[in-house]
């Protein structure tokens, strides 16, 4: 964004601009999907932080804009703005999405808002390849788990087959597939499980 004689003008990649909304409605960032994005940069933030006098963009988690009277009981967790809109519109499942698999955290406000019994946690199914994404789901469960100890709602695991066509939760629900849910016992046994397979350093409590 440059700002020239009191004017403003905003220039970068063209493609798709996703307005980051926080629970509250609060437009708090805008993220592009560009039209010729290279491999490392399928998302960018707006930032004018190489601009003389210019910010830096926070990431944020985004959440929908719910339909009037949503029961929000139940939350999802995603990563993804775009996958949290097409999860949310599929399944009537209110879901926030985070700005990666890692920064579980930018969620707390929204669920310490929104005061859900449960919390579903729906990362991508390549997990159990990909470090990146299996580190994300453990420490995700695990913080999440920390922090529904104290505002009382617990945390499952959404489940699916890896496929071509089935690789986030808006794919598996595009396809008309339904995930299989981990709680309890058997959520804490597969992370645990995921914990040991990629060798993460992260305590993982019963």
């Amino acid at each position: 964004i440059l700002a020239r004689r009191s004017r403003h003008r905003l220039a970068g990649w063209s493609g798709v601009s996703i307005p980051i909304l926080a629970h509250d409605g609060v437009i708090v960032g805008i993220v592009i999907r560009p039209d010729d994005a290279p491999p490392d940069k399928k998302y960018v933030w707006l930032s004018s932080k190489k601009k003389t006098g210019g910010v830096k963009a926070d990431a944020a988690v985004h959440v929908p804009r719910f339909a009037a009277g949503t029961d929000t009981s139940t939350i999802r967790v995603t990563e993804g703005a775009l996958k949290a809109i097409s999860s949310y519109e599929l399944s009537a499942v209110p879901t926030v999405g985070m700005s990666s698999c890692s920064n579980w955290k930018q969620a707390l406000p929204a669920l310490e808002h929104f005061g859900p019994k449960r919390v579903l946690v729906a990362l991508d199914a390549d997990h159990a390849t990909n470090l990146h994404v299996a580190r994300g789901l453990v420490e995700c469960f695990v913080g999440l788990s920390e922090h529904g100890g104290r505002y009382g709602y617990e945390v499952i695991i959404e489940r699916w087959d890896l496929t071509e066509q089935t690789k986030g939760i808006d794919d598996l629900l595009k396809a008309g597939g339904t995930p299989e849910l981990l709680s309890g016992a058997d959520a804490v046994a597969y992370v645990e499980g995921l914990r040991r397979q990629h060798n993460l350093h992260v305590r993982v409590d019963p």
